[in-house]
């Protein structure tokens, strides 16, 4: 208002005597300013001296000079926006998005199949320059392509008229995955990428489906052709071996041979056991991190049983990966090692359409499922610096336990990878974890659904076929970490981080 008054006196040509008593106002209000500012130094010095020193600011602008700065000691040394703690969590996942299919043809007991996945994910994170919390969006999408063996023996049909049946089957293969991810500021940017990316899929299932491909029954893809996508910011390759044993009892109608008809309508239970390796190496092409790499190995294990009326059942599935994440730059040089733990208990219903056997060796099943479950995911990460690389890289060297028969290497992770919350003086690498890594544990609510369709013929060499849609929706409910110890010696507390959560 000052400001804008001086400005109108100056248009109209007003003589020293308006400016004079604009200034005698000013003084008045510097005169009361003062007086309250006064008061309220009595309980905050700083806050009183801003006051004084913004008022001050004002007539020295109107004088013609420079601005003052008002700072106090505690502005000056506060963080710009969000006040960290050193432990805490910069960024966390805060939901995500998943569509996927895949299908296989098998000949004999050989499989041969292929997989796509895209997964949407939305990410808030610290920004390291101002310290404000922002957003950023992601695409990852990935193929692969899978071969491997599949066996069983029991009855497909009903032992010896007696109305009950048996199978027990496995599969074992090796799988190549590649995969592509593309960062977006906001989520406008990540839908107009999906729009071309989309058509860009169902161009080139068109141009390279050979025998019926998981990217030509993913049911997202639709309408129009466009050309490649643009570079990635991240690409990665992973391979691994997987193995898996079923079994099943119970009630059957037919006979126990090849050519008789039968059918299973679920009545009974079922068991699934399976568990896998892979090593993957993700390269970085973002600006100011070119070159730089993470080379990653993962194990998995999942357990599954439940029960079947007819047409339908219920099962409880549980399952566990666990993975070491170990990140150079350009140079080779180790800069950050990180352990994650993955588990997940759901339960879920699912509706079942055989496997029924016609004539002539012809069988058929498909199966619909929807589950809800809860996914809890455990983050320790180390950041290597000169001062504890040597420690580090030791560890490294005597991570692994080689079998002396086989050679074949064995990851043993420090006890205290998940948790580093006390010290470990006598273990240098347990030591380190507690004393400088960040562990955080999130969790998550899980929502999806699962769509399933098979066949084979037995015509001297059976053939077969499947395909399987799903679609899986995480959103982050709670997240916990370990901040840092206040003494020497002392236990890390567990403390909530709301980087996420509250937003």
């Amino acid at each position: 208002m000052i400001h804008r008054k001086l400005h109108l006196f100056a248009e109209t040509g007003q003589s020293t005597v308006d400016y004079a008593g604009v200034g005698l106002i000013i003084v008045a209000i510097v005169a009361i300013v003062a007086v309250v500012a006064s008061s309220i130094a009595g309980t905050s010095t700083d806050i009183g001296h801003m006051i004084m020193c913004k008022v001050g600011s004002i007539v020295s602008q109107i004088g013609g000079g420079e601005p003052l700065s008002c700072e106090t000691g505690d502005q000056a040394q506060a963080p710009a926006e969000h006040e960290q703690d050193p432990m805490a969590p910069t960024s966390c996942q805060a939901s995500s998005s998943t569509v996927s299919s895949s299908s296989y043809i098998k000949l004999g007991f050989i499989k041969f199949g292929d997989s796509f996945s895209l997964v949407q994910q939305k990410e808030n994170y610290i920004d390291p320059a101002t310290g404000e919390i922002k957003t950023r969006y992601s695409v990852v999408a990935t193929d692969g392509t899978d071969i491997g063996a599949t066996g069983g023996f029991g009855t497909k049909g009903e032992i010896n008229g007696s109305g009950l049946g048996a199978d027990l089957s496995g599969d074992a293969g090796f799988s190549v995955k590649s995969g592509d991810t593309w960062e977006f500021d906001s989520e406008e940017e990540m839908q107009s990428f999906l729009e071309d990316y989309r058509k860009y899929r169902i161009q080139k299932g068109q141009m390279n489906d050979h025998y019926g491909t998981g990217s030509t029954f993913f049911p997202s893809l639709a309408g129009g052709v466009a050309g490649p996508p643009a570079g990635a910011d991240m690409s990665s390759i992973s391979n691994g071996v997987n193995i898996k044993g079923k079994g099943e009892s119970g009630f059957r109608t037919g006979e126990d041979k090849e050519e008789s008809e039968s059918f299973n309508p679920n009545i009974g239970v079922h068991a699934e056991l399976s568990g896998g390796e892979s090593q993957s190496h993700k390269t970085d092409h973002r600006e100011g991190h070119e070159g730089e790499y993470t080379d990653t190995v993962t194990y998995t294990g999942s357990v599954e049983g439940g029960g079947d009326a007819a047409f339908t059942g219920v099962a409880r599935a549980d399952s566990y990966e666990g993975a070491m994440s170990v990140t150079r730059d350009k140079d080779d040089t180790l800069t950050s090692i990180s352990f994650t733990q993955k588990t997940s208990s759901e339960e879920k219903t699912t509706g079942t359409n055989g496997p029924a056997k016609g004539g002539g060796g012809v069988t058929g099943s498909g199966s619909a499922s929807d589950a809800d479950k809860q996914t809890n995911i455990t983050t320790t990460t180390l950041p290597v610096t000169d001062a504890n690389r040597a420690t580090v890289e030791q560890w490294l060297t005597q991570a692994y336990d080689a079998d002396q028969n086989t050679g074949e290497g064995t990851l043993i992770l420090p006890p205290n990878v998940l948790h580093p919350d006390s010290p470990v003086p006598d273990d240098p690498m347990q030591q380190l974890l507690y004393d400088e890594a960040t562990s955080s544990t999130s969790t998550y609510d899980v929502s999806g659904d699962d769509l399933s369709v098979s066949g084979d013929v037995a015509a001297g060499l059976k053939i077969g076929a499947g395909v399987t849609m799903s679609s899986e929706d995480t959103t982050l409910v709670e997240q916990t970490y370990l901040g840092d110890h206040q003494s020497e010696g002392a236990t890390r507390p567990s403390k909530e981080a709301d980087l996420c959560t509250e937003q």
